[in-house]
C-alpha cells in the first residue's frame, strides 16, 4: 500500500514539475475531453494493457490526475459504460456532487 502511495505521489510531483501540461493522445497515448460535469476518457488499447486494464490502480490515476488538472469533478465522478473505438479504449463519465 505504501509503495501505491508513493507512486501517486511521484506522479503527481512529476506532472506539477512540468507545469502541470494535460496529456494528449497523440503524445501520450490517452486524453481527456468534454466539459466541467460530462467527459470522455480515451487510451491507446496497447497503453491499456501495459497498465493492467480499466481496472488497475494505474488507470484510475491518470483519470484522477486528468481529471484535477482540468479542475474537473471536485469531489466525485461516476463512469459509463466503456466502449472501443478502433484501436482506442473509450468510456464516457459524470461528476458527482455531493448530497448533505
Amino acid at each position: 500500500m505504501r509503495r501505491a502511495a508513493l507512486a501517486a505521489l511521484c506522479a503527481l510531483v512529476s506532472a506539477c514539475s512540468t507545469g502541470g501540461q494535460l496529456a494528449t493522445l497523440q503524445q501520450d497515448g490517452y486524453e481527456l475531453s468534454g466539459g466541467p460535469r460530462e467527459f470522455r476518457f480515451t487510451v491507446e488499447l496497447e497503453l491499456l494493457r501495459e497498465w493492467g486494464g480499466d481496472a488497475s490502480p494505474i488507470f484510475k490515476r491518470r483519470l484522477e490526475l486528468e481529471l484535477y488538472f482540468k479542475g474537473f469533478c471536485p469531489e466525485r465522478y461516476r463512469l459509463g459504460q466503456p466502449g472501443r473505438e478502433g484501436e482506442r479504449y473509450v468510456v464516457s463519465g459524470m461528476c458527482e456532487e455531493h448530497a448533505f
